[in-house]
């Protein structure tokens, strides 16, 4: 029903609309840790940036975008809200604080969220909204920059890159994996095997037949160990 909700609200206010000439830039400024078992929280940011010939106003519109971490409560600053609709949609909208912004001006919006290890994290698809005709969606112009893990003493510096996992994924790289699976034709044994298994066991389980193949495995890697 959430998943429904969502995609009607996504097609009720699509950007279909002309672009407009606001431009909207997401970064990770830094991150926070409290304590050496702190999970950390990261300080992100907002910048809103009016390139159009009119002010945009104080009130009467939002700011629609997907993102799967939501910030901390009572962290955003600038004179703004953002607010969860479902699911990973999320929308900004002003504050009684909120300035209006003329042609030309910036107004930045920091908030901390979950700590943040992966660029795909970042928020996505943001669309503007005016509350006077919610049925059509503006595309913005929208950066999100890249960045890399602040140094934290005695933390792993690095974003969760493909590159970063592999190295990571190396570390149990010997560690024998057997199938087990109702596949049972000889061309999905052998699809199974080319994608790196190390034995292969068909349902319903024969326990002798398992338990078996177990020790082979086990028998086979003290035989010959990893780099041997």
């Amino acid at each position: 029903m959430r998943y429904a909700l969502a995609v009607l609200l996504a097609l009720a206010a699509s950007p279909v609309a002309a672009q407009t000439s606001l431009q909207l830039r997401w970064e990770l400024k830094d991150d926070v840790f409290r304590g050496s078992n702190d999970p950390g929280a990261s300080r992100v940011a907002f910048t809103l940036t009016n390139r159009d010939a009119k002010p945009l106003p104080a009130r009467g519109w939002a700011i629609y975008f997907s993102a799967l971490h939501e910030p901390l409560a009572g962290t955003v600053r600038g004179g703004a809200a953002i607010e969860n609709v479902t699911g990973d949609l999320q929308r900004m909208v002003p504050g009684a604080d909120f300035p209006r912004l003329a042609p030309g001006q910036s107004v930045e919006l920091e908030y901390l969220t979950s700590l943040l290890t992966n660029g795909s994290f970042a928020p996505v698809g943001p669309y503007l909204v005016f509350d006077d005709d919610p049925g059509k969606g503006h595309p913005l112009t929208y950066v999100a920059a890249p960045f890399e893990r602040p140094p934290q003493l005695g933390r792993d510096p690095r974003v969760v890159t493909p590159q970063a996992q592999f190295e990571l994924d190396a570390a149990t790289r010997d560690i024998p994996a057997m199938a087990v699976t109702a596949s049972a034709m000889t061309q999905d044994r052998q699809k199974i095997m080319a994608a790196g298994f190390d034995a292969y066991q068909t349902k319903p389980i024969n326990v002798r037949e398992f338990v078996e193949a177990v020790r082979a495995i086990l028998t086979d890697r003290q035989a010959s160990p990893p780099g041997s």
